[in-house]
């Protein structure tokens, strides 16, 4: 299990998702509210998918990073 908060707001229509830290290093998931619960879902593990794998501290370019994500299994996630 990967302890985070999840939020989901509204977000431009071609992002499903994003993950930040806040200044305690403590990382936020944001969903896109407009998706239906599935596309949330799926957000949801690429998200997690970043966290697992150290993203947020990666030198490389989000091109990269996104790249190398697609490429990797999505995490399990608990569905609420």
């Amino acid at each position: 299990m990967i302890d985070c908060t999840v939020r989901i707001i509204d977000l431009p229509v071609t992002v499903r998702g994003l993950v930040a830290e806040d200044e305690t290093g403590w990382p936020s998931i944001y969903l896109n509210a407009r998706l239906s619960r599935e596309m949330q879902r799926e957000a949801l593990r690429h998200e997690l998918n970043h966290i697992k794998h150290g993203d947020l501290r990666s030198a490389q370019s989000v091109k990269a990073v996104e790249h190398r994500a697609q490429k990797r299994p999505h995490p399990s996630a608990r569905e609420g």
